[in-house]
């Protein structure tokens, strides 16, 4: 489901942008799971090509609804995909 795809690759976004002032305050996110599950030095990469795949399916589960009834998720999906493949560095 297109919305579902779109939580979790938001998410990704959010943790990745966050990533240091969740680590902290020992806040819970997807690069210390990534870590804790001995991914180490890639788990930035592992987390960044999870939302980008979430990411994705959302782009392409909401081009398949009705009557463009997708498009604001399809562009809200493009935004954080440009985030994380420019600007989350």
């Amino acid at each position: 489901d297109a919305a579902g795809a779109l939580s979790v690759g938001y998410q990704v976004v959010d943790d990745l942008a966050d990533v240091q002032r969740d680590t902290q305050s020992g806040v819970l996110n997807v690069m210390s799971v990534l870590q804790r599950a001995g991914q180490g030095a890639g788990a930035y990469a592992l987390a960044r090509q999870f939302g980008l795949e979430h990411l994705e399916r959302a782009i392409a589960l909401a081009g398949e609804l009705p009557r463009e009834s997708g498009a604001l998720l399809i562009e809200l999906s493009l935004k954080l995909r440009l985030l994380l493949l420019v600007i989350i560095d």
